[in-house]
């Protein structure tokens, strides 16, 4: 490689070496020169981080503002970071004045489609109320930014909202309340409420789950064709769970030929409830097939058992009378039971692995189920406070899982220790 530094004279006492003198390139040579350096240097970077580039990272259709990961994030254990999406005790009410509600969130759901007030991923967050008399859901537009007021067009239709749910197929948002109304609503992609459902069987509902209207065939999966005829040809039901006895219901919606639908509730499952008689939370999950045991199981209720430490599962959960017909009342099948669950207290699918992603309520932890597998993938604290033998301190009921814009894992939780809505997502 040509040297850009002239040479230095000699010291040699040899004549021809003296007369010679030091030697000097012209402007071309050292314009040459400079640029074979270049090309040379660039060429070494290019070596030296052409495969970590295209091997670890990728330029983001954003003018190459963001790098990112090639290797997409698809489990919580790489997941480092928190952050506060906001606040659901200050929020915006109808009226465009920021108040402060009676907090305490407990759940968290996206909205599936655009409608009305939401477009798709909007969250919406329930606030329990600190004794179970709240009265507010909250909206996240876009996933960020300030809480607003979600149900602003009638007073005294939330009360101590448990969790709620989004029929996939549409606008409409579940929501079981837990408080005096004892009752579960409908309401419309602008907040307004569509319908009430009252039961004898509802004792202060908590739970809230759906089967996405896509269950067509549970006669098939029965054997059993009566079932077809009792169940009135139901494709889309919601399931709940009681805060108070621990039932597991499921609620039929039944179409009419005039006017709309009818609601059947009935019972498909029954929990254990906490000894001391406080409430017992029972987050429910819904997934159309669960491999398990060695057997694939068919529209699968996924429960959380806070009186077994468990994880339980309802198979054929939409068949009208399978449960009653053939076993009688189940208290569900066990998936998963002890470390490191702790008293679940909501549960949600991983979109990417299909793994149960589970909050603790004894310890603030968040973990990762593989049920097939029977693994613990991993588990990571979400919060800092500890929880004491009476409970205080636990602060996560509700998460929800999505994937980021660049296909990576995105983890929404509750805190109600803080009163916010946060995210864990990759840094």
């Amino acid at each position: 490689m040509l040297s850009l530094k002239p040479q230095p004279k000699k010291t040699t006492p040899s004549s021809t070496l003296r007369t010679r003198g030091r030697r000097r390139f012209s402007a071309w040579q050292l314009v040459g020169a400079s640029v074979v350096l270049g090309i040379l240097v660039l060429g070494g970077v290019a070596f030296a981080l052409g495969g970590a580039i295209s091997h670890a990272a990728w330029m983001d259709n954003d003018g190459g503002k963001h790098m990112h990961q090639n290797n997409i994030v698809s489990t919580i254990g790489g997941l480092n970071k928190i952050s506060m999406v906001g606040s659901t005790e200050n929020i915006i009410d109808a009226n465009g004045k920021t108040v402060k509600v009676d907090a305490n969130p407990y759940d968290v759901t996206a909205a599936p489609v655009s409608s009305g007030n939401l477009k798709a991923g909007d969250l919406i967050v329930n606030n329990w109320g600190a004794m179970g008399e709240g009265t507010t859901l909250v909206k996240f537009a876009g996933q960020k930014g300030t809480g607003h007021l979600f149900n602003i067009s009638q007073t005294n239709i939330v009360d101590g909202p448990g969790q709620i749910a989004f029929s996939p197929m549409n606008d409409r948002l579940w929501v079981a309340n837990s408080g005096k109304a004892n009752d579960v609503v409908i309401l419309t992609a602008n907040g307004k409420n569509l319908a009430t459902i009252k039961s004898p069987l509802f004792n202060h509902p908590w739970g809230m789950a759906t089967n996405s209207g896509t269950w067509a065939n549970m006669d098939y999966w029965s054997h059993d064709y009566y079932d077809a005829y009792m169940h009135h040809n139901v494709k889309i039901a919601f399931f709940t769970s009681n805060l108070n006895d621990g039932k597991i219901l499921r609620i039929d919606v039944v179409p009419q030929n005039n006017g709309g639908p009818q609601f059947k509730v009935s019972q498909i499952g029954q929990l254990g409830v906490n000894a001391n008689k406080a409430p017992t939370f029972i987050p429910l999950w819904w997934v159309p097939q669960l491999k398990a045991g060695g057997r694939m199981w068919q529209d699968v209720l996924l429960t959380g058992d806070p009186a077994r430490n468990a994880i339980t599962a309802f198979p054929n959960s939409t068949d009208s009378n399978y449960w009653n017909r053939h076993m009688g009342w189940r208290k569900g099948m066990v998936l998963f039971t002890g470390k490191p669950l702790n008293t679940p207290g909501g549960l949600a699918l991983n979109p990417i692995n299909g793994d149960l992603l589970v909050v603790n309520l004894a310890d603030n932890n968040l973990l990762e189920l593989n049920l097939t597998l029977h693994q613990v993938i991993a588990t990571k604290q979400i919060d800092p406070m500890a929880v004491d033998a009476k409970g205080n301190g636990a602060a996560l009921f509700g998460v929800l899982a999505v994937k980021d814009q660049w296909g990576n894992l995105k983890v929404f939780f509750t805190d109600d220790n803080t009163n916010s809505l946060n995210a864990l997502s990759v840094s």
